[in-house]
């Protein structure tokens, strides 16, 4: 028995290697400049509207949301009790119909077209 000692050659042309080493140069220059700019300070842009500056990072400051869902919710219940004020003044009244039935001709005037 005898050992073939097979070898794989591989040729890349001068365009290819040309390719290869300008992206290696550019991911090194990109990676360069994210290094060296540090984490990046984000506005964040909260439910509402309101753009906050945070701190370091882009983590959610959790007291500011729950003191705005808060706000939120003292507005609603606010809304509601002048709701209910308005109801109970007697300024306004709800009445139901009577339904009409199902076989019964609705009372309904036709205009006169003479």
């Amino acid at each position: 028995m005898t050992r073939r000692k097979d070898r794989t050659t591989v040729v890349v042309d001068a365009y290819t290697r040309f390719c290869l080493t300008a992206i290696a140069v550019l991911l090194t220059v990109l990676i360069i400049a994210l290094w060296a700019t540090g984490p990046a300070e984000q506005g964040a842009q909260t439910a509402w509207g309101q753009t906050k500056t945070m701190g370091k990072g882009v983590l959610p400051n959790a007291g500011d949301q729950r003191k705005a869902i808060l706000e939120a919710i003292e507005g609603t219940h606010d809304r509601l009790d002048r709701i209910l004020g308005f109801l109970k003044s007697g300024h306004l009244q709800v009445t139901m119909a009577q339904p009409v039935p199902a076989k019964a001709k609705p009372d309904v005037q036709k205009p006169n077209t003479k």
